[in-house]
């Protein structure tokens, strides 16, 4: 059930810079998802049902005014480099990426995306963030929210 709470967050965090343009009746837009799992693997299932359904309890339908791009880089390095370079290429309004590898490939994509940063361990350590208070003073990729799955020692 912590999963489940945890990727409701997430989806809230997600749809925080559509809420805005939701209101004001704006088109289609587009979210783009670089998981590290593998799309069988029970936490990519579970990541890939809970992220639509915390969206549409928020009002975001997928097909009807989001549309989600995935990718799933099941762990591997090359894939992590492709799949950034192909997300960013769609131009999605806003980027989820779960994994550090994920975050550091989008980085190198130098992208200026708002992103979401998912199951990131230290992402202040990693130099992805400057500061956890105000995370979007970092560019490439540029976050929009963090979520901290621990507490800090």
């Amino acid at each position: 059930m912590k999963r489940r709470r945890f990727f409701g967050l997430v989806a809230g965090a997600v749809a925080w810079p559509f809420v805005a343009p939701a209101q004001q009746g704006a088109g289609m837009r587009r979210l783009g998802v670089l998981a590290g799992y593998a799309a069988n693997d029970s936490l990519g299932q579970l990541l890939a049902a809970i992220l639509p359904r915390g969206l549409a309890a928020l009002g975001w339908s997928e097909g009807q005014n989001i549309y989600i791009d995935w990718r799933w880089a099941s762990g591997d390095p090359k894939l992590y480099e492709s799949y950034a370079a192909e997300v960013v290429a769609l131009r999605p309004d806003v980027l989820v990426v779960q994994s550090s590898p994920a975050v550091a490939a989008l980085r190198r994509s130098d992208n200026a995306i708002p992103t979401v940063f998912v199951m990131i361990t230290d992402p202040l350590g990693q130099g992805f963030v400057n500061n956890l208070a105000h995370p979007a003073e970092r560019r490439a990729p540029r976050p929009v929210a963090t979520m901290r799955t621990s507490t800090p020692r």
